[in-house]
């Protein structure tokens, strides 16, 4: 539990007695990645916890009280939560994924751009101050005195999210550490830390870290080897009886799947899960559903080629062609969306078209829809649902199927040689809480760094883990 009071640190203890340090920082809205849309689900927190940022820390609902005059008051109270979703130590109760305003990600769409590795030329990072060696055993001294109480004197993090700094690149760390002491990472103790010590004790303490051996990769037990490809495609068993088992439905009036845009299909499946689109067997068929789960069904469906359709029995394809210039801008050229959270037109069901849009000229609620198709009269709303049926578009993308093959390309950069002009960190054996909160950092453009942000601009939170999963697991360099 984490009390907002403001920018003051606390100190917490875990179950097992370890004392760790507590700052927050309290966030106004926040841009989402990719887009321009503004996170809106009340007040936000930056939590760091034991020395690591916590993200996605939303203020939950605080008990009536006079004292509580608003929904999120002054002194509400906020469980913390790994970015894997289990309840940080000292906390109380899982927090409801659906509460957390779903941040902008691409699951599939694009995700070719991800995998063309840190291509972009990075200026080299700053290098220690050159002088005469550093001394090991004053190194040791320092940390125990400074590190050792996040970092351990081995080098392994003490709890989940914390870092493991033994073997790393002594050039890595000089690096971050100058990164959090100038502000460009957020984080009020490591800034204050590298504030203070001296250049001496800075270089010697590093260099102690980085003189450690490899710390011993996680066990099997401890993380998941699996492609969200295969968990996604086991997932939509469930609906292959309606939207068919490639996703292209043969049933009139039930849309396909196949191909759709990634984003769209998780909102999509959301709005259904919390009874916004009122569908009885929908919201039953998703009860269970995790943001996970959807995400891993999404990457499936994406990735499915949608079939070629035959002219409807009703409406002219011909006659919806001139029709469709008014949902170009949207919904793409003949219907092939380039927008992530726009759906594509192409290829879907006929009957299914024409009767989202007799909807929105009627009941469904969307501004920006009841506004282009209001003046459509039934036979127009027949030819441009015929139009954009027999149209044809291929897969989102092709999607790689395990976490190995994206390592393939991040192996570009983090098993470089230790003399590559960027200092990039190691990342084998490393605590997969922190690879997890970091890629999503990246991700969100919370840090610096427009190579990795590109990068995992398109990663879904279960690619995300399965990333983290599958480095936590190999033996450390």
């Amino acid at each position: 539990m984490v009390q907002d009071r403001r920018d003051r640190g606390a100190v917490r203890s875990d179950r097992g007695g370890r004392e760790l340090l507590v700052f927050h920082q309290a966030l106004s809205s926040v841009r989402l990645a990719r887009d321009h849309l503004r996170r809106g689900n009340g007040s936000l927190l930056r939590v760091h916890v034991g020395g690591v940022d916590v993200p996605d820390v939303v203020l939950a609902h605080a008990r009536r009280h006079r004292s509580t005059d608003r929904r999120f008051g002054r002194h509400a109270m906020s469980h913390c939560h790994h970015p894997s979703g289990t309840v940080l130590p000292g906390s109380r109760r899982p927090f409801a994924p659906w509460s957390i305003a779903m941040r902008t990600f691409a699951l599939g769409i694009a995700l070719w751009i991800a995998l063309a590795g840190c291509s972009e030329q990075q200026k080299p990072a700053a290098k220690p101050p050159a002088g005469k060696p550093a001394d090991i055993a004053a190194g040791k001294a320092v940390a125990a005195a400074n590190c050792a109480a996040c970092h351990g004197l081995d080098g392994r993090g003490v709890a989940p999210g914390i870092p493991h700094l033994a073997a790393q690149r002594e050039r890595y760390l000089f690096e971050s550490l100058k990164e959090y002491r100038d502000g460009k990472r957020t984080h009020a103790a490591l800034k204050e830390m590298a504030s203070r010590l001296s250049e001496t004790d800075t270089r010697n303490v590093l260099a102690y870290y980085a003189s450690l051996p490899p710390l011993p990769a996680a066990a099997p037990t401890d993380v998941k080897l699996s492609s969200p490809y295969q968990e996604g495609k086991a997932l939509a068993e469930r609906c292959f009886g309606c939207h068919g088992e490639d996703g292209n439905s043969r049933t009139p009036g039930i849309p396909s799947l196949a191909g759709q845009q990634p984003h769209y299909l998780v909102n999509a499946i959301r709005e259904y899960h919390q009874g916004e689109r009122r569908t009885a067997s929908m919201k039953e068929m998703l009860r269970d559903a995790s943001r996970s789960d959807l995400e891993k069904l999404a990457l499936y469906f994406a990735a499915q080629k949608p079939a070629k359709r035959p002219p409807p029995p009703f409406g002219d394809p011909v006659a919806g062609k001139p029709l469709s210039a008014m949902c170009g801008g949207c919904h793409g050229a003949n219907g092939v969306s380039a927008d992530a959270g726009t759906p594509s037109l192409a290829g879907q069901d006929p009957q299914y078209l024409l009767n989202a849009i007799k909807a929105y000229r009627t009941s469904r609620q969307h501004w920006g829809m009841q506004r282009y198709v209001a003046g459509l009269g039934d036979r127009e709303a027949e030819h441009l649902a015929a139009f954009y049926a027999t149209q044809e578009r291929g897969a989102a993308d092709v999607i790689p199927s395990s976490a190995r093959e994206l390592a393939e390309k991040c192996n570009r950069c983090h098993d470089a040689d230790d003399k590559a002009t960027v200092a990039m960190p190691k990342i084998r054996g490393q605590d997969k809480d922190y690879l997890i909160m970091a890629l999503r950092a990246y991700r969100d453009d919370r840090r610096e760094s427009s190579a990795m942000h590109r990068m995992s601009s398109v990663y879904s939170n279960a690619i995300i883990e399965d990333i983290a999963s599958y480095y936590a697991a190999q033996p450390a360099q």
